[in-house]
C-alpha cells in the first residue's frame, strides 16, 4: 500500500488526534507540493478516524 498508511495513537483529549493530524496532513502536502514543484491538494478525502 505504498498510497496509504496507518496510525495508532493515544489522545489525551478531545480533539488532540484530529488536531494533529490536520497539522501532519498540511506540513506533509506542503512539503510534498514544494518538493515536487505543484500545487493543489494531496489527499483525496477527508480524515477519518475509527475509535478502537
Amino acid at each position: 500500500m505504498p498510497n496509504h498508511f496507518r496510525l495508532l495513537a493515544r489522545q489525551k483529549g478531545e480533539n488532540d488526534i484530529n488536531e494533529f493530524m490536520q497539522c501532519l496532513a498540511t506540513s506533509y502536502s506542503i512539503y510534498f507540493n514544494k518538493k515536487h514543484k505543484r500545487v493543489g491538494s494531496l489527499f483525496q478525502g477527508r480524515y477519518t478516524a475509527i475509535l478502537v
